[in-house]
């Protein structure tokens, strides 16, 4: 499982989850800054 960062696209921006059975993106939906900031934070539940 990794994280992407969209480049292209309507999702252009935010970050999605991508595993081998599926992905999705955080709720609420994170762009890049959001997500780095609360991932330096230490946030645990991305789904909220």
């Amino acid at each position: 499982m990794n994280w992407h960062l969209i480049v292209t696209g309507p999702e252009r921006g935010n970050i999605w989850w991508i595993t081998g059975e599926g992905m999705q993106h955080t709720v609420p939906k994170r762009d890049f800054l959001t997500w780095y900031h609360d991932w330096l934070e230490g946030v645990e539940n991305w789904w909220e």
